[in-house]
C-alpha cells in the first residue's frame, strides 16, 4: 500500500506544479471541451492548493505506511535460507539398484528445501 500512497502522491504533485505552471488555454483544456464557451474551468489557485493537499495527505499515508512495513520486517525472526543443491555421487557401475536412470548434471534437489 505504501507504493500506491507514492504514486498517488507524485501524480498529484506532479498536477499541481502543471496547473500552477501552464498557460491559460492548456489549463482550461483540462476541463473544459474546446468548443464549449460556457464552460468555466476552477480557480487555478484552488487546483493548485487541492492538488498540494492530496500530495501532503499521500506524502503522510506513504510516511506512515513505510515505517510500519519496516517495523513489521525488523520485528519478523529472519528465515534461513535452504540448503543448496547437492550434487549426486554416481555409485560404480554395475552396483545400481537396479535403475540406471541417468543423474541430472545439476544435481537433485534436495528434500525439504
Amino acid at each position: 500500500m505504501p507504493i500506491l500512497d507514492s504514486v498517488f502522491t507524485g501524480v498529484m504533485a506532479i498536477f499541481a506544479i502543471y496547473a500552477a505552471v501552464s498557460s491559460d488555454s492548456d489549463y482550461r483544456s483540462n476541463f473544459c471541451d474546446e468548443f464549449d464557451s460556457s464552460c468555466e474551468p476552477p480557480g487555478r489557485g484552488y487546483t493548485v492548493a487541492s492538488s498540494l493537499i492530496a500530495a501532503a495527505a499521500g506524502g503522510a499515508g506513504m510516511y506512515y505506511g513505510y515505517t510500519r512495513v519496516d517495523a513489521c520486517r525488523k520485528a519478523q525472526p529472519q528465515v534461513e535460507q535452504p540448503p543448496p543443491m547437492v550434487a549426486p555421487v554416481a555409485p560404480p557401475a554395475g552396483t545400481g539398484s537396479g535403475s540406471d536412470l541417468p543423474i541430472p548434471a545439476a544435481g537433485l534437489p534436495v528434500p525439504g528445501g
